[in-house]
Protein backbone atom coordinates (compact mmCIF):
# COMPACT_ATOMS: atom_id res chain seq x y z
CA UNK A 1 0.00 0.00 0.00
CA UNK A 2 2.75 2.26 0.71
CA UNK A 3 4.61 1.99 -2.41
CA UNK A 4 1.37 2.55 -3.92
CA UNK A 5 0.65 5.86 -2.44
CA UNK A 6 4.82 6.59 -3.03
CA UNK A 7 3.85 6.18 -6.80
CA UNK A 8 1.24 8.37 -7.08
CA UNK A 9 2.64 11.04 -5.02
CA UNK A 10 5.27 11.23 -6.80
CA UNK A 11 3.72 10.96 -10.19
CA UNK A 12 2.30 14.44 -9.36
CA UNK A 13 3.95 17.89 -10.99
CA UNK A 14 3.36 19.13 -7.85
CA UNK A 15 5.08 16.76 -5.47
CA UNK A 16 8.01 17.01 -7.60
CA UNK A 17 8.70 20.66 -7.66
CA UNK A 18 8.49 19.99 -4.07
CA UNK A 19 10.76 17.27 -4.06
CA UNK A 20 13.36 18.27 -6.21
CA UNK A 21 13.56 22.21 -5.84
CA UNK A 22 16.05 23.18 -3.02
CA UNK A 23 14.57 26.19 -2.05
CA UNK A 24 11.94 27.74 -0.91
CA UNK A 25 9.40 25.13 0.58
CA UNK A 26 12.23 22.64 0.89
CA UNK A 27 14.37 25.38 2.85
CA UNK A 28 11.33 25.96 5.35
CA UNK A 29 11.09 22.54 6.29
CA UNK A 30 14.68 22.28 7.08
CA UNK A 31 14.11 25.16 8.91
CA UNK A 32 11.16 23.99 11.39
CA UNK A 33 12.65 22.22 14.21
CA UNK A 34 9.24 20.97 15.18
CA UNK A 35 9.67 18.38 12.49
CA UNK A 36 10.36 14.51 13.69
CA UNK A 37 11.83 11.94 12.05
CA UNK A 38 11.59 7.87 12.76
CA UNK A 39 14.97 6.44 12.58
CA UNK A 40 18.89 6.79 14.09
CA UNK A 41 21.13 8.52 12.19
CA UNK A 42 25.12 7.43 12.00
CA UNK A 43 28.06 6.67 10.26
CA UNK A 44 30.46 3.60 10.77
CA UNK A 45 33.85 4.05 12.54
CA UNK A 46 35.78 4.04 9.50
CA UNK A 47 38.66 6.35 9.93
CA UNK A 48 40.24 8.75 6.75
CA UNK A 49 43.34 8.09 7.95
CA UNK A 50 45.79 5.48 9.74
CA UNK A 51 46.93 8.35 11.87
CA UNK A 52 45.80 8.31 15.68
CA UNK A 53 44.54 12.10 15.54
CA UNK A 54 42.62 10.76 12.69
CA UNK A 55 40.96 7.77 13.93
CA UNK A 56 39.89 10.17 17.15
CA UNK A 57 38.84 12.86 14.44
CA UNK A 58 36.54 10.36 13.05
CA UNK A 59 35.10 9.12 16.46
CA UNK A 60 34.89 12.67 17.18
CA UNK A 61 32.60 13.39 14.15
CA UNK A 62 30.46 11.04 14.25
CA UNK A 63 29.33 11.45 17.70
CA UNK A 64 28.71 15.44 16.29
CA UNK A 65 26.97 14.38 13.84
CA UNK A 66 24.76 11.35 14.68
CA UNK A 67 22.89 9.79 17.05
CA UNK A 68 24.08 6.14 16.65
CA UNK A 69 27.10 4.68 15.73
CA UNK A 70 28.14 1.67 13.53
CA UNK A 71 30.83 -0.62 14.43
CA UNK A 72 31.20 -2.56 11.39
CA UNK A 73 33.36 -5.52 11.24
CA UNK A 74 34.68 -6.55 8.08
CA UNK A 75 37.98 -7.70 9.40
CA UNK A 76 37.64 -11.73 9.03
CA UNK A 77 36.95 -13.55 12.12
CA UNK A 78 39.53 -15.04 15.28
CA UNK A 79 38.28 -18.67 14.14
CA UNK A 80 40.59 -20.82 16.24
CA UNK A 81 40.36 -18.61 19.37
CA UNK A 82 37.23 -18.19 19.39
CA UNK A 83 36.33 -21.94 18.44
CA UNK A 84 38.21 -22.54 21.69
CA UNK A 85 37.21 -19.67 23.58
CA UNK A 86 41.04 -18.41 24.16
CA UNK A 87 42.66 -15.16 23.83
CA UNK A 88 42.56 -13.38 20.79
CA UNK A 89 45.61 -12.15 18.70
CA UNK A 90 47.24 -9.05 20.59
CA UNK A 91 46.34 -6.58 17.50
CA UNK A 92 43.17 -7.81 17.55
CA UNK A 93 42.76 -7.57 21.12
CA UNK A 94 43.76 -4.12 21.22
CA UNK A 95 42.10 -3.25 18.20
CA UNK A 96 38.55 -4.28 20.51
CA UNK A 97 39.54 -2.62 23.45
CA UNK A 98 40.35 0.37 21.70
CA UNK A 99 37.06 0.88 19.89
CA UNK A 100 35.30 0.07 22.93
CA UNK A 101 37.39 2.81 24.86
CA UNK A 102 35.70 5.28 22.30
CA UNK A 103 32.39 4.37 22.28
CA UNK A 104 30.13 5.62 25.74
CA UNK A 105 28.21 3.42 27.24
CA UNK A 106 25.36 5.52 26.86
CA UNK A 107 25.05 5.79 23.01
CA UNK A 108 23.32 3.60 20.83
CA UNK A 109 24.85 0.89 18.78
CA UNK A 110 24.22 -1.01 15.46
CA UNK A 111 26.98 -3.73 15.40
CA UNK A 112 27.18 -5.13 12.17
CA UNK A 113 29.75 -8.50 11.49
CA UNK A 114 30.60 -10.29 8.20
CA UNK A 115 30.50 -13.78 7.97
CA UNK A 116 31.83 -13.75 4.18
CA UNK A 117 35.35 -12.44 2.79
CA UNK A 118 35.84 -9.01 1.06
CA UNK A 119 34.72 -10.81 -2.06
CA UNK A 120 31.90 -12.15 -0.72
CA UNK A 121 31.91 -15.55 -2.55
CA UNK A 122 33.13 -17.68 0.69
CA UNK A 123 33.93 -17.86 4.20
CA UNK A 124 35.23 -14.92 5.86
CA UNK A 125 38.91 -14.88 6.41
CA UNK A 126 41.37 -15.19 9.83
CA UNK A 127 41.45 -11.69 11.48
CA UNK A 128 44.87 -12.84 13.64
CA UNK A 129 47.44 -9.96 14.39
CA UNK A 130 46.17 -7.85 11.18
CA UNK A 131 42.96 -7.74 8.89
CA UNK A 132 41.95 -10.78 6.36
CA UNK A 133 44.59 -13.46 6.73
CA UNK A 134 44.19 -16.52 5.05
CA UNK A 135 42.44 -19.05 6.83
CA UNK A 136 44.69 -21.59 8.31
CA UNK A 137 44.43 -25.67 8.27
CA UNK A 138 41.78 -26.79 8.66
CA UNK A 139 39.62 -24.05 8.79
CA UNK A 140 40.46 -23.67 5.19
CA UNK A 141 38.49 -27.07 5.17
CA UNK A 142 35.55 -26.17 6.72
CA UNK A 143 31.83 -25.06 4.70
CA UNK A 144 29.33 -22.88 6.68
CA UNK A 145 27.48 -26.04 7.86
CA UNK A 146 30.00 -27.15 10.05
CA UNK A 147 29.90 -27.34 13.74
CA UNK A 148 33.16 -25.87 14.18
CA UNK A 149 32.64 -22.82 11.94
CA UNK A 150 28.89 -22.34 13.45
CA UNK A 151 30.32 -22.49 17.19
CA UNK A 152 33.29 -20.40 16.73
CA UNK A 153 31.35 -17.53 14.56
CA UNK A 154 28.40 -17.50 17.19
CA UNK A 155 31.29 -17.50 20.16
CA UNK A 156 32.98 -14.20 17.88
CA UNK A 157 29.55 -12.65 17.81
CA UNK A 158 28.44 -12.87 21.48
CA UNK A 159 31.73 -11.37 22.34
CA UNK A 160 31.21 -8.34 20.38
CA UNK A 161 27.74 -8.72 22.04
CA UNK A 162 29.23 -8.34 25.21
CA UNK A 163 32.07 -5.51 24.20
CA UNK A 164 29.75 -2.80 22.56
CA UNK A 165 25.65 -3.73 23.93
CA UNK A 166 24.35 -3.20 20.55
CA UNK A 167 20.86 -1.95 20.45
CA UNK A 168 20.46 -3.83 17.10
CA UNK A 169 22.87 -6.80 15.39
CA UNK A 170 23.31 -7.85 12.00
CA UNK A 171 25.07 -11.30 12.22
CA UNK A 172 25.38 -11.11 8.39
CA UNK A 173 26.76 -8.42 6.69
CA UNK A 174 25.58 -8.33 2.66
CA UNK A 175 24.71 -12.15 2.98
CA UNK A 176 22.96 -11.97 -0.14
CA UNK A 177 26.32 -11.22 -1.91
CA UNK A 178 27.15 -15.42 -1.44
CA UNK A 179 23.97 -16.19 -3.73
CA UNK A 180 25.39 -14.49 -6.93
CA UNK A 181 28.93 -14.68 -6.24
CA UNK A 182 29.08 -18.93 -4.84
CA UNK A 183 25.74 -20.22 -5.49
CA UNK A 184 26.56 -23.63 -4.83
CA UNK A 185 27.18 -22.55 -1.12
CA UNK A 186 24.25 -21.08 -0.44
CA UNK A 187 22.41 -24.21 1.04
CA UNK A 188 24.94 -24.53 3.90
CA UNK A 189 25.24 -20.89 4.44
CA UNK A 190 21.60 -20.93 4.94
CA UNK A 191 21.93 -23.96 7.95
CA UNK A 192 24.45 -21.82 9.35
CA UNK A 193 22.90 -18.81 9.40
CA UNK A 194 20.16 -20.05 10.89
CA UNK A 195 21.81 -21.70 13.43
CA UNK A 196 23.93 -18.46 14.32
CA UNK A 197 20.72 -16.60 14.88
CA UNK A 198 18.91 -19.12 16.93
CA UNK A 199 21.95 -19.32 19.18
CA UNK A 200 22.22 -15.82 19.35
CA UNK A 201 18.30 -15.62 20.30
CA UNK A 202 19.12 -17.77 23.10
CA UNK A 203 21.28 -15.99 24.74
CA UNK A 204 19.73 -12.39 23.92
CA UNK A 205 16.18 -13.23 23.13
CA UNK A 206 14.96 -9.37 23.14
CA UNK A 207 18.44 -8.23 21.34
CA UNK A 208 16.87 -7.44 17.65
CA UNK A 209 18.64 -9.51 14.83
CA UNK A 210 19.35 -9.02 11.01
CA UNK A 211 21.11 -9.77 8.19
CA UNK A 212 21.67 -7.71 5.52
CA UNK A 213 21.14 -7.50 1.36
CA UNK A 214 23.21 -5.48 -1.16
CA UNK A 215 20.60 -3.78 -2.83
CA UNK A 216 20.66 -3.80 -6.94
CA UNK A 217 18.13 -2.25 -9.57
CA UNK A 218 14.21 -3.55 -7.90
CA UNK A 219 13.60 -5.01 -11.74
CA UNK A 220 17.31 -6.91 -12.08
CA UNK A 221 16.98 -10.57 -12.66
CA UNK A 222 19.35 -10.49 -9.10
CA UNK A 223 16.54 -8.91 -6.91
CA UNK A 224 13.72 -11.30 -8.60
CA UNK A 225 16.13 -14.34 -7.75
CA UNK A 226 16.93 -12.97 -4.57
CA UNK A 227 13.22 -12.61 -3.32
CA UNK A 228 12.37 -16.04 -3.54
CA UNK A 229 15.54 -17.51 -1.99
CA UNK A 230 15.66 -14.95 1.38
CA UNK A 231 11.74 -15.74 2.40
CA UNK A 232 13.54 -19.36 4.33
CA UNK A 233 15.58 -16.73 6.21
CA UNK A 234 12.59 -14.69 7.25
CA UNK A 235 11.91 -16.64 10.47
CA UNK A 236 15.02 -15.85 11.46
CA UNK A 237 15.35 -12.54 11.51
CA UNK A 238 13.69 -9.59 13.29
CA UNK A 239 14.73 -6.83 10.57
CA UNK A 240 15.91 -6.61 7.24
CA UNK A 241 18.65 -4.76 6.78
CA UNK A 242 19.94 -2.80 3.31
CA UNK A 243 23.55 -2.11 1.84
CA UNK A 244 22.54 0.39 -0.87
CA UNK A 245 24.92 1.85 -3.06
CA UNK A 246 22.87 3.15 -5.98
CA UNK A 247 25.22 4.73 -7.90
CA UNK A 248 27.56 2.06 -9.12
CA UNK A 249 25.34 -0.65 -8.66
CA UNK A 250 22.33 -0.20 -9.78
CA UNK A 251 23.39 -0.14 -13.27
CA UNK A 252 21.61 3.72 -13.71
CA UNK A 253 22.13 5.58 -17.21
CA UNK A 254 23.58 8.38 -15.18
CA UNK A 255 25.15 7.13 -12.04
CA UNK A 256 25.57 10.06 -10.30
CA UNK A 257 22.36 11.62 -10.71
CA UNK A 258 19.75 10.40 -7.71
CA UNK A 259 16.92 11.71 -9.87
CA UNK A 260 17.64 8.87 -12.24
CA UNK A 261 16.07 6.29 -9.34
CA UNK A 262 13.38 4.56 -10.17
CA UNK A 263 10.59 5.01 -7.93
CA UNK A 264 11.01 1.78 -6.04
CA UNK A 265 14.43 1.86 -5.57
CA UNK A 266 14.47 1.56 -1.72
CA UNK A 267 10.58 0.58 -0.98
CA UNK A 268 11.92 -2.64 -2.27
CA UNK A 269 13.65 -3.55 0.59
CA UNK A 270 9.96 -3.39 2.38
CA UNK A 271 8.51 -5.71 -0.18
CA UNK A 272 11.17 -8.14 0.54
CA UNK A 273 11.25 -7.90 4.26
CA UNK A 274 7.16 -9.44 3.88
CA UNK A 275 5.95 -7.07 7.11
CA UNK A 276 9.34 -6.76 9.27
CA UNK A 277 10.98 -3.56 9.99
CA UNK A 278 13.62 -2.65 7.54
CA UNK A 279 17.47 -0.22 7.94
CA UNK A 280 19.57 0.86 6.07
CA UNK A 281 22.87 -0.61 7.16
CA UNK A 282 25.38 1.35 4.97
CA UNK A 283 24.99 4.03 2.12
CA UNK A 284 26.61 6.65 0.51
CA UNK A 285 26.95 8.51 -2.46
CA UNK A 286 29.96 10.08 -4.65
CA UNK A 287 30.20 13.66 -4.52
CA UNK A 288 33.25 13.28 -6.77
CA UNK A 289 33.84 11.86 -10.50
CA UNK A 290 34.47 7.87 -10.19
CA UNK A 291 36.78 6.48 -12.45
CA UNK A 292 38.24 2.82 -12.68
CA UNK A 293 39.66 2.66 -16.33
CA UNK A 294 40.11 -1.64 -15.29
CA UNK A 295 36.60 -2.07 -14.72
CA UNK A 296 34.92 0.14 -17.33
CA UNK A 297 33.69 2.53 -14.78
CA UNK A 298 33.25 6.63 -15.02
CA UNK A 299 30.50 7.70 -13.45
CA UNK A 300 30.21 11.84 -12.60
CA UNK A 301 29.55 13.05 -9.49
CA UNK A 302 29.11 16.40 -7.66
CA UNK A 303 28.45 17.74 -3.91
CA UNK A 304 25.17 19.07 -4.98
CA UNK A 305 23.92 15.02 -6.00
CA UNK A 306 25.56 13.69 -3.18
CA UNK A 307 23.31 16.80 -1.20
CA UNK A 308 20.43 15.09 -3.37
CA UNK A 309 20.54 12.11 -2.45
CA UNK A 310 20.67 12.40 0.96
CA UNK A 311 17.46 14.40 1.24
CA UNK A 312 15.49 11.58 -1.01
CA UNK A 313 16.80 8.78 1.10
CA UNK A 314 15.91 10.51 4.16
CA UNK A 315 12.54 11.32 3.22
CA UNK A 316 11.58 7.92 1.91
CA UNK A 317 13.39 6.02 5.03
CA UNK A 318 11.07 7.91 7.08
CA UNK A 319 8.33 7.34 5.33
CA UNK A 320 9.25 3.43 5.73
CA UNK A 321 9.74 3.85 9.31
CA UNK A 322 12.87 2.39 9.37
CA UNK A 323 15.07 2.08 12.57
CA UNK A 324 17.68 3.53 11.62
CA UNK A 325 20.35 4.69 8.39
CA UNK A 326 23.56 4.71 8.16
CA UNK A 327 26.11 6.65 6.11
CA UNK A 328 29.22 4.60 5.65
CA UNK A 329 31.90 6.81 5.75
CA UNK A 330 31.78 10.61 7.22
CA UNK A 331 35.25 11.98 5.40
CA UNK A 332 36.74 11.01 2.17
CA UNK A 333 39.59 8.53 3.52
CA UNK A 334 42.09 9.33 0.55
CA UNK A 335 44.73 9.52 2.69
CA UNK A 336 44.15 6.18 4.22
CA UNK A 337 42.98 4.73 0.08
CA UNK A 338 47.07 5.64 -0.32
CA UNK A 339 48.60 3.50 2.07
CA UNK A 340 46.24 0.44 0.94
CA UNK A 341 47.89 -2.17 -0.96
CA UNK A 342 47.53 -2.32 -4.68
CA UNK A 343 45.38 -5.16 -4.82
CA UNK A 344 42.74 -3.55 -2.39
CA UNK A 345 43.15 0.14 -4.10
CA UNK A 346 40.38 -0.56 -7.56
CA UNK A 347 37.68 -1.73 -5.00
CA UNK A 348 38.19 0.70 -2.35
CA UNK A 349 37.90 3.49 -4.96
CA UNK A 350 34.18 2.86 -4.80
CA UNK A 351 33.19 4.37 -1.73
CA UNK A 352 36.16 6.54 -1.02
CA UNK A 353 34.92 9.42 -2.19
CA UNK A 354 31.49 9.16 -0.21
CA UNK A 355 32.30 11.07 2.59
CA UNK A 356 30.18 14.63 3.86
CA UNK A 357 33.81 15.95 4.23
CA UNK A 358 36.08 16.27 1.51
CA UNK A 359 39.57 14.85 2.48
CA UNK A 360 42.10 18.25 3.23
CA UNK A 361 43.45 18.80 6.40
CA UNK A 362 41.81 20.04 7.61
CA UNK A 363 38.79 17.77 6.27
CA UNK A 364 36.08 20.48 4.80
CA UNK A 365 32.83 20.17 5.32
CA UNK A 366 30.53 19.54 1.67
CA UNK A 367 26.87 20.68 1.23
CA UNK A 368 25.56 17.36 1.87
CA UNK A 369 26.13 17.56 5.95
CA UNK A 370 23.96 20.59 6.21
CA UNK A 371 21.26 18.62 4.40
CA UNK A 372 22.35 15.53 6.93
CA UNK A 373 22.61 17.39 9.87
CA UNK A 374 19.00 19.16 9.36
CA UNK A 375 17.24 15.94 9.17
CA UNK A 376 18.93 15.15 12.05
CA UNK A 377 17.75 17.85 14.12
CA UNK A 378 14.66 16.74 13.96
CA UNK A 379 13.29 15.25 16.95
CA UNK A 380 13.71 11.66 17.07
CA UNK A 381 10.28 10.15 17.93
CA UNK A 382 10.56 7.75 20.79
CA UNK A 383 11.44 4.06 19.78
CA UNK A 384 8.88 1.41 20.67
CA UNK A 385 9.41 -0.73 23.54
CA UNK A 386 10.35 -3.46 21.79
CA UNK A 387 10.83 -4.08 17.75
CA UNK A 388 6.98 -5.47 16.47
CA UNK A 389 4.09 -6.75 18.17
CA UNK A 390 4.24 -10.78 18.27
CA UNK A 391 6.24 -14.02 19.76
CA UNK A 392 9.18 -15.61 19.35
CA UNK A 393 10.02 -19.84 20.11
CA UNK A 394 13.51 -19.71 21.37
CA UNK A 395 15.74 -22.99 21.84
CA UNK A 396 19.21 -23.05 22.48
CA UNK A 397 19.13 -25.17 18.65
CA UNK A 398 17.63 -26.10 15.71
CA UNK A 399 19.33 -29.82 16.42
CA UNK A 400 19.82 -31.70 19.36
CA UNK A 401 22.14 -34.25 20.35
CA UNK A 402 22.23 -36.53 23.96
CA UNK A 403 23.19 -34.36 26.85
CA UNK A 404 22.87 -30.73 24.66
CA UNK A 405 21.16 -28.60 26.72
CA UNK A 406 17.57 -28.18 25.33
CA UNK A 407 14.78 -25.67 26.84
CA UNK A 408 11.70 -23.63 25.51
CA UNK A 409 10.63 -20.50 25.86
CA UNK A 410 8.36 -17.80 24.34
CA UNK A 411 9.15 -14.64 24.33
CA UNK A 412 5.93 -11.92 23.16
CA UNK A 413 6.54 -8.45 22.18
CA UNK A 414 3.88 -6.02 23.03
CA UNK A 415 5.11 -2.44 21.29
CA UNK A 416 2.39 -0.64 22.39
CA UNK A 417 2.27 1.67 25.85
CA UNK A 418 -0.67 -0.25 27.05
CA UNK A 419 -1.28 -3.83 28.11
CA UNK A 420 -2.36 -6.82 25.25
CA UNK A 421 -5.75 -8.56 27.06
CA UNK A 422 -7.66 -11.22 26.22
CA UNK A 423 -5.46 -12.62 23.06
CA UNK A 424 -4.88 -15.76 23.18
CA UNK A 425 -1.59 -17.61 22.75
CA UNK A 426 -1.27 -20.71 21.05
CA UNK A 427 1.80 -22.57 20.71
CA UNK A 428 1.37 -26.36 18.67
CA UNK A 429 3.98 -29.21 18.48
CA UNK A 430 3.85 -30.68 14.81
CA UNK A 431 5.41 -33.89 15.06
CA UNK A 432 4.45 -35.20 11.41
CA UNK A 433 0.96 -34.20 11.41
CA UNK A 434 0.24 -34.79 14.87
CA UNK A 435 -0.35 -31.97 17.02
CA UNK A 436 0.02 -30.88 20.29
CA UNK A 437 -0.99 -27.63 22.45
CA UNK A 438 0.64 -26.16 25.08
CA UNK A 439 0.34 -25.99 28.01
CA UNK A 440 -1.29 -29.32 28.50
CA UNK A 441 0.19 -31.12 25.64
CA UNK A 442 -3.50 -32.74 25.86
CA UNK A 443 -6.65 -31.77 24.05
CA UNK A 444 -6.83 -28.10 22.48
CA UNK A 445 -5.21 -25.65 24.93
CA UNK A 446 -3.89 -22.21 24.86
CA UNK A 447 -2.02 -19.89 27.10
CA UNK A 448 -4.23 -16.75 28.18
CA UNK A 449 -2.33 -14.28 29.30
CA UNK A 450 -1.48 -10.57 30.09
CA UNK A 451 1.41 -8.78 28.15
CA UNK A 452 2.71 -5.55 29.31
CA UNK A 453 4.24 -3.34 27.10
CA UNK A 454 7.71 -4.52 26.25
CA UNK A 455 9.01 -8.07 25.99
CA UNK A 456 7.04 -10.62 28.16
CA UNK A 457 8.56 -14.22 29.03
CA UNK A 458 6.65 -17.29 29.06
CA UNK A 459 8.56 -20.17 30.30
CA UNK A 460 7.57 -23.38 28.55
CA UNK A 461 10.06 -26.20 29.51
CA UNK A 462 12.79 -24.85 31.50
CA UNK A 463 16.36 -26.32 30.79
CA UNK A 464 17.22 -30.04 30.61
CA UNK A 465 19.85 -32.31 28.91
CA UNK A 466 18.33 -34.15 26.26
CA UNK A 467 18.03 -37.91 26.81
CA UNK A 468 19.57 -40.98 25.18
CA UNK A 469 17.45 -43.14 22.86
CA UNK A 470 14.96 -40.49 21.43
CA UNK A 471 15.48 -41.82 17.88
CA UNK A 472 16.13 -39.65 14.84
CA UNK A 473 13.74 -37.11 13.96
CA UNK A 474 14.01 -33.74 11.35
CA UNK A 475 11.62 -31.05 10.58
CA UNK A 476 9.60 -31.01 13.54
CA UNK A 477 7.72 -27.72 14.02
CA UNK A 478 6.72 -25.40 16.84
CA UNK A 479 3.67 -23.23 15.67
CA UNK A 480 3.43 -19.78 17.97
CA UNK A 481 0.75 -16.88 17.45
CA UNK A 482 -1.41 -14.60 19.20
CA UNK A 483 -4.93 -14.52 18.05
CA UNK A 484 -7.59 -12.00 18.08
CA UNK A 485 -9.71 -12.03 21.28
CA UNK A 486 -12.70 -13.81 18.89
CA UNK A 487 -10.30 -16.35 17.65
CA UNK A 488 -10.78 -15.67 14.26
CA UNK A 489 -7.23 -14.05 13.14
CA UNK A 490 -3.66 -13.77 14.01
CA UNK A 491 -2.50 -10.88 15.77
CA UNK A 492 0.81 -9.69 15.12
CA UNK A 493 3.60 -11.81 13.84
CA UNK A 494 3.76 -15.30 14.47
CA UNK A 495 6.56 -17.85 14.38
CA UNK A 496 7.60 -21.36 12.96
CA UNK A 497 10.31 -22.99 14.54
CA UNK A 498 11.95 -26.08 13.00
CA UNK A 499 14.11 -28.42 14.98
CA UNK A 500 14.87 -31.97 15.06
CA UNK A 501 16.99 -34.53 17.02
CA UNK A 502 18.78 -37.78 17.15
CA UNK A 503 20.71 -40.28 19.22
Amino acid sequence: MKRLILVTIMCSAVWFSLYFESAGICETQKQNKNLSRNCYMGFTTWPYDVTTDAVLDTYQKIRDHGDIIAVHWDEGIPWPEAYDQRSYPYDLEYTLQFMQNQIGTDETVYLGISALNMSRNGMALYRGNSPNQPLPSPWSTYAFDDEHVITAYTNFCLDLIARFNPAYVNYSIEASELLFASPEKWNEFTVFMQEVSTRIKYEHPSLPLCLSIALKHPDSSEMLFLADRLREMLPYIDFLGGSVYPYIFYGLESGGDPAQLPLDWLYQLEELAQGKPTAITETGWIAEDLVIDSLGVSIAGTPEWQASYIDRLMWESDQMEMLFVIWFTIVDYDALWDTLPESMKELALIWRDTGLYSSGSPPQPRIALNNWDQWLMRLKTPSKPCIRTGVNVIMPSTFFHPNDTAALTIYVCNDLESPIKNHPLFLILDIYGNYYYAPSFSGIDYYNHSYESGHNVIEVVPEFYWPFGTGHYENINWYCALLTPAMNAIYGEYDIFRFGWTE
